[in-house]
C-alpha cells in the first residue's frame, strides 16, 4: 500500500469539537456525485480565489486565501499553520459522508501533475473505512496520512454518524518532510489500523455474475454501490468492481448497459471527467 500515516495531530478536543459545531453550520457542495452513493459532501476552506463556492480541484500556482467558511476555522487554521508550509498548499476542504461512499477511482486523471494529498480525520467511527486496492484500513483521529490517489481507492462510511476528514492538496513532487513547518511532526513509520475481512464465498461470487439477469438503466447506480461496497468486507481488490461490472454487462446482453459501464469505467480509472 503506498498510501501511509506521515504524522499525527493531538487534538485539543474541545477547541475541535466547537469546530465540528460550527462545521455542522456550513453548507456541503455536492460536486462530485458521479464518484459518490449516499451523503458524500465538501466544503472549501482555502483556494485560489477565496470563493467558498470555487469548490473544484485546479491545478494554479497562486498562493491560497481563505474562503468565507475557513474564516471562521481558527482552531484548525492554527493547526495547519504549526503543521506546514502554507506556500506548497493549492486547496483545503472538508470531506464528509454519512451512510455513504466514494466509489473506487483513480485521482488526477484529467490533471498534468495532480497534487499530494493529506487527509486528516476529525470525525471518526469504526464504520468509517478507507481502502487502496486491496487494503482496506481505518484511519484514526488525528493521523496525518498521505492518500496516493493514482491508485484505485476508496472510502465509505456505513453509519448515520458523520465523518468527517480536512483534507489538503499540496504541490507535487515536493518531498513529504518539505511539507511540514518541523521535521519532527513527520513521524512515516506510524502503523496504520489494517482491516481484517473474510474470503469472498464462491457461492457469493455467482450471485455477483447473476446481477447481469436483472441490471437495466434504473439499477444501475444502485449495482454499482453494491459492487463497490464488497470490498470493504470480502478480502478482494476494489479493481474487481469495473471486472464485474464488465461482465455483468456483457453477459445481460444489453447496449445501453454496456455503453454505461465504459462510460463510468472511462470516468473513475481510465479518463477521469471531461471539463
Amino acid at each position: 500500500m503506498e498510501s501511509k500515516i506521515i504524522g499525527k495531530v493531538n487534538f485539543e478536543d474541545d477547541l475541535l469539537n466547537k469546530e465540528l459545531a460550527l462545521i455542522d453550520t456550513f453548507e456541503f457542495n455536492d460536486s462530485y456525485s458521479e464518484y459518490a452513493s449516499g451523503i458524500w459532501k465538501t466544503c472549501m476552506l482555502w483556494n485560489r480565489s477565496g470563493l467558498k463556492n470555487d469548490h473544484l480541484s485546479i491545478e494554479h500556482d497562486q498562493y491560497v486565501k481563505p474562503t468565507e467558511y475557513g474564516k471562521q476555522l481558527s482552531y484548525v487554521n492554527d493547526i495547519v499553520d504549526q503543521l506546514f508550509k502554507k506556500e506548497h498548499i493549492k486547496a483545503i476542504r472538508l470531506f464528509m459522508c454519512i451512510n455513504g461512499l466514494i466509489i473506487p477511482h483513480r485521482d488526477y486523471l484529467e490533471f498534468k501533475k495532480g497534487f499530494t494529498r493529506i487527509h486528516i480525520p476529525l470525525k471518526i467511527n469504526e464504520h468509517a473505512l478507507t481502502s487502496e486496492e486491496d487494503i482496506v484500513y481505518n484511519m484514526q483521529k488525528g493521523e496525518i496520512w498521505f492518500i496516493e490517489g493514482r491508485k484505485i481507492h476508496s472510502a465509505a462510511n456505513f453509519s448515520k454518524t458523520k465523518r468527517i476528514n480536512l483534507v489538503i492538496d499540496f504541490a507535487p513532487e515536493i518531498p513529504f518532510e518539505e511539507l511540514f513547518q518541523n521535521l519532527e511532526n513527520y513521524q512515516p513509520d506510524l502503523t496504520p489500523k489494517i482491516n481484517q475481512r473474510q474470503q469472498l464465498k464462491e457461492e457469493e461470487l455467482s450471485y455477483i455474475k447473476g446481477l447481469s439477469k436483472i441490471i437495466n438503466e434504473m439499477n444501475f447506480d444502485d449495482i454499482l454501490s453494491i459492487l463497490s461496497k464488497i470490498h470493504f468486507y470480502r478480502d478482494v481488490s476494489s479493481e474487481l468492481v469495473f471486472n464485474w461490472l464488465d461482465e455483468i454487462a456483457s453477459s445481460s446482453n444489453n447496449y445501453k448497459i454496456q455503453k454505461r459501464v465504459q462510460e463510468v469505467t472511462d470516468l473513475l480509472i481510465r479518463k477521469g471527467p471531461v471539463h
